[in-house]
């Protein structure tokens, strides 16, 4: 949604004009889910490319070179609702790495027009990643196919995998971000407007950028998590949207994901049908954690934790038009109505009053402009 007016690097030019090895012109797409019956016009193109490889030298998770892409960290505490204080030194860690990955995002962002595919788009963040000394969180996370990126598009809700579809005019893209660098993850995302969007979807885009802003100016010490969900319905209900309630924000910092859970609809719901199927995009079978996350969350929110200062966490609401029930997958998520959903989403630290809190807020956002 925001481009900024920087200048790219020397790496980052060379982020760019390296794309193109990465296409496979000529070859035939392939559906890997034949007979699937898609919400919308968006189709996967495959073939995808192999994995990219990262440096030996450049640090990694703990899942990086699992064969299941497991993080053993994070499955020592599941369950777990105890919530991590950073020290003053582990804020600055997140605060660098988020800062890198606010770069790597501008770097995608400048990559965002119609004709280009969201496989350019991958490996321009991969190249910026290893230019910067980070690992892309993605890569093998829980399997997640090859990808240092999430680029989802139209009706796809989150996760969406890089693939060889061109960006269309009309589209809305958002791409996520997360990197690992010297031990910590940072993790943030746009939703980008490709050529000249259709008003609807502009203000569906405003609107969930305003529930992020309401709710991260109720981050403060004292306040129960679940109370941003009511911020953020209450916003998006107000413009005629509805708030997604399958995926929420989350802890992270030396861990990808963990404690707290960070619900974005409201503590209690008037909307009983709340179905959902859930499979793998990689027919791997389905995934019990992220079932698991669909259920405790579908009725109402039961986030539990209060704020402390040291508490680092993602605030990303997903805002739809329609109704919010859908069709979940555990790689890519479509909505079950054809329509656009976009996201939005930064990584903040709860502190002390009269302290900043947003760490992935580019320090120039002053100085941007509409894509």
């Amino acid at each position: 949604m925001v481009v900024l007016r920087k200048r790219l690097s020397v790496s980052d030019e060379k982020s760019k004009a390296e794309v193109s090895p990465w296409t496979m012109e000529g070859e035939i797409n392939t559906d890997p889910w034949l007979g699937y019956h898609y919400t919308g016009k968006l189709r996967p193109h495959y073939p995808l490319m192999p994995m990219r490889p990262v440096p030996s030298y450049i640090q990694r998770p703990d899942y990086a070179e699992h064969p299941l892409g497991m993080s053993q960290s994070e499955q020592a505490l599941k369950g777990t609702s105890q919530i991590k204080v950073l020290s003053p030194e582990e804020i600055e860690g997140m605060r660098i790495v988020c800062k890198l990955a606010r770069e790597v995002l501008d770097v995608a962002a400048m990559m965002v027009r119609a004709g280009v595919t969201t496989e350019e788009i991958d490996h321009a963040v991969h190249l910026a990643c290893i230019s910067r000394n980070c690992y892309p969180s993605p890569l093998n996370y829980y399997n997640f196919p090859k990808s240092s990126c999430c680029t989802s598009v139209n009706e796809v809700i989150c996760h969406g995998i890089p693939d060889r579809r061109p960006l269309q005019d009309g589209d809305i893209v958002n791409v996520d971000i997360t990197v690992y660098h010297n031990g910590y993850h940072g993790d943030l995302n746009e939703t980008f407007y490709v050529g000249e969007v259709e008003e609807g979807a502009k203000r569906l885009v405003q609107t969930t950028f305003e529930c992020l802003m309401q709710a991260i100016d109720e981050v403060k010490p004292g306040v129960r998590y679940r109370e941003l969900g009511n911020v953020i319905q209450k916003h998006a209900q107000a413009n005629g949207f509805s708030v997604v309630r399958s995926y929420c924000g989350h802890g992270i910092h030396r861990l990808f994901h963990t404690a707290p859970n960070v619900p974005h609809y409201a503590k209690k719901s008037h909307n009983k049908n709340h179905s959902a199927t859930c499979f793998s995009a990689t027919g791997l079978g389905s995934r019990k954690y992220n079932m698991r996350l669909v259920l405790k969350f579908m009725a109402k929110n039961k986030a539990v934790g209060v704020m402390k200062p040291g508490h680092v966490f993602t605030i990303e609401p997903m805002i739809c038009e329609g109704k919010h029930d859908r069709l979940s997958a555990c790689r890519v998520r479509f909505m079950r109505s054809s329509c656009m959903f976009p996201k939005r989403f930064r990584t903040v630290v709860c502190t002390k009053p009269n302290e900043e809190n947003n760490l992935s807020t580019p320090a120039d956002e002053a100085d941007a402009v509409s894509s």
